[in-house]
């Protein structure tokens, strides 16, 4: 019987095979061949639909380390070289203020992890280091990780401990962390930096969900008015906007949030798609004042919330709600452990769980998880469910209004000022 392979021969063998699986596809397809040079694209155009790829790409890609990340993002380093050219270190720590030693030492460690190259003594930019200097939402998102839930995953057991069982968002290693009583999101409305940098960091994110997708997973056609809930900067909304021409679409979020977003680009403002994208400032915990629309659409808001908060959520819209009203909710659904999943795909699902963990002291849910969320908040909502497309991190549930009521309204204003609408977010 011939011995069983070790570990790390088990490891090297599929590095390989995934790796020739990634190489000749791009060979086929003539993409460029994968290189750390800093002229190499940012993104690898390789679509959602092509899943063993994809599948064979996510398996050799590791995340950089914190620490050293951290420091390169404080300082603002990658900013600091030139695209085509390099810096000696005695440049990078006068400009960026760090003691020579030190800037070395994280810059060194960085390049272990191909983020920047020495060339005869001077640090140069690799296709990592060049989208830190030239792509705003892919430092935002470095910030975030770096900044953010960086302080607050060293705390998120002492929020365990302390809270076993968080239900509120500010119960959390991220409000440990940060030394604050309030929750991630309102202590960024008191930092309006820090406020801008998240909402950037979020409209990164939205692009490892292709809207794409979204479009294909509800019939738009049978609807006219959506409400983007917690919709930041209007990334979905707009999309939407270009694909479905008869669309007219509300997007809520806080003030600061609003403010913040980018100028829409020329021929998109009054003339084109923004005529049909309004900006509204709303707090979702608030009864929904968009009346008789025909979605309500919640980007990745609900994991951000623990279930006592989720549940409220979910009944602060039904005052807004005609019969027949989709709350169209795209998140993640975990799969039950009996579930089985390729080992890339279960890992990124349960570090997000872990994220929103540290974050805001919630969850990811399964699918008997979230109907028993949306169960809570009224027996009159009913639960539709698809699956993630190939090669997409969400899912996609259509919660549908079954009830004609006309009088919730009055109702609902009542049982929320009896619970107590001041509880600390």
């Amino acid at each position: 019987m011939s011995p069983t392979p070790s570990r790390i021969s088990t490891l090297a063998s599929q590095i390989a095979t995934n790796t020739s699986i990634v190489d000749e596809y791009l060979i086929t397809h003539n993409l460029p061949p994968l290189s750390f040079e800093p002229s190499f694209p940012s993104k690898i155009p390789i679509p959602a639909s092509e899943t063993e790829i994809i599948a064979a790409q996510d398996a050799v890609v590791s995340p950089n380390d914190v620490l050293s990340l951290q420091a390169v993002y404080h300082y603002k380093i990658a900013s600091l070289i030139p695209l085509d050219g390099s810096a000696t270190y005695v440049e990078l720590s006068e400009k960026s203020g760090l003691n020579e030693i030190d800037l070395r030492r994280v810059v060194r460690h960085a390049m272990t992890n191909h983020v920047f190259q020495e060339r005869e003594g001077r640090v140069a930019h690799t296709a990592a280091s060049r989208i830190l200097k030239e792509e705003g939402t892919m430092a935002d998102i470095v910030g975030i990780m770096t900044e953010e839930l960086f302080p607050g995953s060293a705390r998120t057991v002492d929020a365990l401990v302390k809270y076993n069982g968080a239900k509120e968002a500010h119960e959390s290693g991220f409000s440990i962390g940060h030394n604050t009583p309030l929750s991630l999101y309102a202590e960024l409305s008191h930092h309006p930096s820090r406020g801008r940098r998240f909402a950037g960091a979020m409209s990164g994110f939205a692009d490892r969900s292709p809207i794409g997708t979204l479009a294909k997973s509800f019939d738009w056609d049978s609807v006219s008015t959506v409400v983007d809930v917690g919709g930041g900067w209007g990334d979905v909304s707009l999309d939407l906007a270009r694909r479905f021409g008869h669309l007219r679409f509300t997007v809520q979020d806080l003030g600061h949030v609003i403010e913040g977003r980018p100028k829409l680009g020329e021929g998109e403002g009054e003339a084109g798609v923004g005529r049909r994208v309004e900006y509204v400032e709303h707090d979702f915990f608030g009864e929904q004042d968009a009346k008789g629309k025909d979605v309500y659409y919640f980007r990745y808001i609900f994991h951000n919330y623990p279930d006592e908060s989720c549940v409220r959520l979910l009944k602060a819209q039904i005052p807004g709600l005609k019969k027949g009203a989709h709350i169209l909710i795209q998140d993640a659904v975990i799969p039950e452990p009996r579930d089985e999943l390729p080992a890339y795909k279960e890992k990124y699902r349960r570090s997000m769980d872990l994220v929103m963990l540290t974050f805001f002291g919630a969850r990811e849910r399964t699918l008997r998880e979230w109907k028993e969320i949306v169960g809570k908040a009224d027996e009159r909502f009913e639960v539709r469910y698809q699956e993630a497309a190939p090669g997409t991190p969400s899912d996609i549930l259509d919660v549908v209004w079954t009830s004609d009521d006309k009088h919730f309204s009055a109702e609902w204003n009542s049982a929320h000022k009896a619970q107590g609408a001041n509880a600390v977010e």
